[in-house]
């Protein structure tokens, strides 16, 4: 095998497009909604534990890399998103049975005139 020799290689990571090197300094801190900011988790229904939050490790806080409000904003998107992919399941879906089975047929089917009037308590 061949010597691979690197040290004569220079590059500056900065200058390389789609990789963000930069530090970021912005940290937002907010209370753990599962503990409260105790730190502390009361959990059990007969005999109540106290034990150290899971969710921040005890800290009674959690660091995000991003605001408040950019996760409340991608949030709103994700459910706007899965909103629009069922909509759009449900009309494929209606076209499907439309093209296939015909609407009168399953119409037909849908009927509850099989029920009696009042049901016998």
């Amino acid at each position: 095998m061949s010597d691979l020799n690197f040290s004569d290689l220079e590059t500056d990571f900065d200058d390389i497009e789609g990789i963000d090197t930069s530090s970021d300094e912005h940290t937002y801190f907010e209370k753990c909604l599962k503990c409260g900011g105790t730190g502390n988790w009361v959990g059990g229904y007969t005999n109540h534990v106290v034990r150290k939050c899971f969710a921040c490790n005890g800290a009674g806080t959690k660091e995000f890399k991003t605001s408040p409000e950019a996760r409340k904003a991608a949030k709103a998107s994700r459910d706007k998103a899965s909103r629009d992919r069922i909509e759009a399941n449900a009309e494929r879906g209606a076209a499907y049975l439309e093209a296939n089975f015909g609407s009168k047929w399953i119409s037909a089917q849908n009927t509850f005139d099989h029920l009696p009037d009042e049901p016998d308590y």
